[in-house]
């Protein structure tokens, strides 16, 4: 299991962060991302920035970020 602190979002969020412009600009402009899905881009960020290469997920509007792969585990379980 894997916990993110929220302060890391409060970061990426943050004009004045030193991590805000690469946490964000160019998933954001890649995913055309606006409103409330901001906050997905900046979860796949900070996946992408550490390395993850997979999300557990049934939000299928991560599929905006091709970088990150998704995965739904109780779907997969299904089949």
């Amino acid at each position: 299991m894997i916990a993110v602190d929220s302060n890391l979002l409060v970061y990426a969020h943050r004009a004045d962060s030193e991590w805000h412009e690469p946490a964000l600009r160019r998933l954001v402009s890649a995913g055309r991302v606006a409103g409330g899905l901001v906050h997905d881009a900046r979860v796949a960020a900070i996946c992408l920035h550490n390395s993850i290469s997979t999300l557990w997920t049934a939000d299928r509007d991560f599929s905006r970020f091709p970088e990150l792969k998704t995965l739904n585990p109780p779907v997969r379980a299904k089949k």
